[in-house]
């Protein structure tokens, strides 16, 4: 784990800078969506979007789960500051102010958390918490990247002892010892039975990601300094947004839309194709539930 402080102030996930004209987001725009959607009927239960961010996800569940009753939560209050001013008015977000959760015991049918416990410095702490809020035969849905994976790239980077500070540095990543198993059995301990698994980001995605994610931070930071560099990430530009012609934005725009198109097209298919292969999957998709006695389906009250 690494010991620095990481600013979720500083650095908000999924913010908008404005009210978009819709907030649908489609499977092919966000895996992580179609994954969800497969493995969790929520009916008129009540849904938590833990370390909602910015609402990215949690903005678009409501054309999923139109008759669900949907909540989000963050420990960033700038994150759920912006959610709230440009949200659709149809989820309820609160801040995180310590470690606990902001709701009562067994309020929640389902509880979701995607791409977050590899930020989470006390995991089992947090996963009781989940277990609390959740009812009796709820479920937990949760996505998280496994940095000790084998035949990763992070995993290489470790065996390598170069670039293993990457995730941390830009996305907030404590946990290099996550890999499938340990994640399911931290699940198990904490008294959730394992209904379900997939797998996502498999090599051609992760090699994408290293070269369209990493590479041109990295180069910028070369050329530019570490602090010009920062003014160019998604939360700098919404805190401080640049006025006027600025040829780098412009670069920086085609750069992620080229990023977009291949997350939306050949790394999307990759994800289709191999959900069911753990073999170098960086990210486990795992769906548990409270008690033994539910089945998959049907988990609204």
């Amino acid at each position: 784990m690494n010991d620095h402080a990481f600013d979720y102030e500083d650095v908000c996930m999924g913010v908008r800078d404005k009210k978009p004209k819709s907030y649908f987001r489609s499977f092919a725009r966000d895996y992580r969506l179609r994954s969800l959607i497969q493995s969790v009927d929520l009916g008129k239960g009540k849904l938590l979007d833990i370390g909602c961010g910015g609402g990215m996800i949690s903005e678009t569940l409501p054309y999923y789960y139109p008759k669900g009753a949907l909540y989000g939560a963050d420990v960033s209050k700038s994150a759920i500051t912006y959610a709230k001013k440009y949200g659709s008015g149809k989820v309820a977000y609160s801040h995180m102010k310590g470690k606990r959760l902001p709701y009562k015991d067994s309020f929640f049918d389902v509880c979701i958390c995607l791409d977050v416990l590899e930020h989470v410095p006390d995991v089992d702490f947090f996963l009781k918490e989940v277990k609390r809020v959740l009812k009796k035969g709820g479920a937990f849905f949760v996505i998280v990247p496994c940095e000790g994976q084998p035949l990763t790239y992070t995993w290489v980077f470790q065996k390598l002892h170069r670039g293993q500070n990457l995730t941390f540095q830009y996305f907030g990543h404590i946990h290099p010892e996550f890999t499938h198993a340990y994640v399911l059995e931290l699940l198990k301990k904490h008294g959730f039975v394992i209904r379900e698994t997939r797998y996502s980001e498999h090599v051609f995605y992760q090699f994408m990601h290293l070269c369209i994610f990493f590479l041109p931070k990295l180069l910028m930071e070369i050329f530019l300094g570490k602090k010009i560099a920062h003014e160019y990430t998604n939360s700098s530009l919404i805190h401080k947004p640049k006025l006027g012609f600025d040829p780098l934005l412009l670069v920086r725009s085609v750069w992620f839309a080229f990023f977009d198109f291949m997350m939306m097209h050949p790394m999307a298919w990759e994800t289709i194709l191999c959900s069911h292969i753990p073999f170098g999957a960086w990210k486990l998709h795992a769906l548990a539930v409270k008690e033994k006695n539910i089945v998959k389906r049907g988990l609204s009250s």
